[in-house]
């Protein structure tokens, strides 16, 4: 189980005020390599935290880089009417050539701002206005994606 940040801030405090390193790990009852880590963490990042910074390669890559995913969003803004996540997906396979799931454009579309129901909702106007018709594909009172 991880120590809690104020926990390692106030071990360093004690050895910053005369405790010996063995001392504070006896007291504490943490190893000597944790107190020597967090004041490594200290002394080597510029913000002087006890933790150190997120790793930005931590996780699996996303499948879209960053100017598709500006591609996704201006699509978005410029035809708000494609009022399906599978019309997007389909626009996605076509242009960029990749196989994206619907939950990965639903999380895409939620990361840059836009929630699926406001897709939906923008396809319903557009498709009462006659820009858009959907005919068999749903209907805007089910909101049926």
């Amino acid at each position: 189980m991880p120590f809690r940040h104020i926990f390692k801030v106030r071990a360093l405090w004690l050895l910053d005020n005369g405790y010996v390193t063995e001392e504070v790990s006896d007291l504490l009852g943490v190893s000597t390599r944790s107190i020597a880590r967090w004041r490594h963490n200290v002394a080597n990042y510029s913000y002087g935290s006890v933790i150190p910074p997120r790793d930005p390669m931590q996780g699996r890559p996303r499948i879209l880089n960053a100017l598709q995913t500006d591609s996704v969003l201006e699509l978005v803004e410029q035809f708000p009417e494609l009022y399906y996540l599978d019309e997007i997906m389909d626009w996605i396979a076509i242009t960029h050539d990749i196989g994206i799931s619907r939950s990965a454009v639903q999380e895409l579309i939620s990361d840059i701002g836009i929630t699926s129901d406001h897709v939906g909702l923008a396809g319903c106007i557009a498709g009462s206005e006659g820009l858009l018709l959907l005919a068999g594909r749903g209907s805007c009172e089910g909101n049926i994606y």
